[in-house]
């Protein structure tokens, strides 16, 4: 069964340094069809409303969400680490930046795709859930007001 799962996670409206966090942990509601399963990432599309662009950004997929990566907008540091272990590191899916193959700039919305991820997915044994953080590679300054959506393409 395929599935689409849309999510809006809070990000950091101001600036952000090389390797810095732009949105920290965040659940993926329902990503399983089964309590502690697995399924498949097919897709990704990163929709980010702002006149400030897409910004050069993995996501990285956790198994657990109960750790912080750190402070919204700062390097990732030396917690990191511990929570990333804590958290059980799945994957990173690194998205194209705009302009560029299976992206676009729409004015103040810009789009990035990637296809053929081929991730997969497993949940906490109790859980449906998938976790996920953004980190963005260069320095990115947003809007205040500045807005993302992500969508994952599900293969359960």
């Amino acid at each position: 069964m395929n599935k689409v799962i849309r999510i809006s996670p809070t990000t950091h409206n101001s600036s952000v340094v090389d390797n810095g966090l732009f949105f920290d942990v965040t659940e993926i509601p329902n990503t399983t069809s089964r309590l502690g399963g697995t399924a498949l990432l097919k897709s990704v599309t990163s929709i980010i409303f702002t006149a400030a662009g897409h910004p050069e950004m993995d996501l990285i997929f956790f198994k657990k969400g109960g750790s912080s990566l750190g402070t919204l907008g700062a390097a990732l540091g030396a917690g990191a680490e511990t929570a990333i272990d804590n958290n059980e590191l799945i994957g990173v899916v690194s998205m194209p930046t705009v302009p560029a193959d299976g992206s676009s700039d729409l004015g103040e919305i810009f789009v990035s795709s990637k296809l053929n991820v081929d991730l997969l997915l497993e949940a906490e044994e109790n859980k449906q859930s998938i976790y996920v953080a953004g980190v963005v590679r260069a320095a990115y300054t947003s809007d205040s007001d500045t807005e993302v959506a992500l969508s994952f393409g599900i293969e359960r």
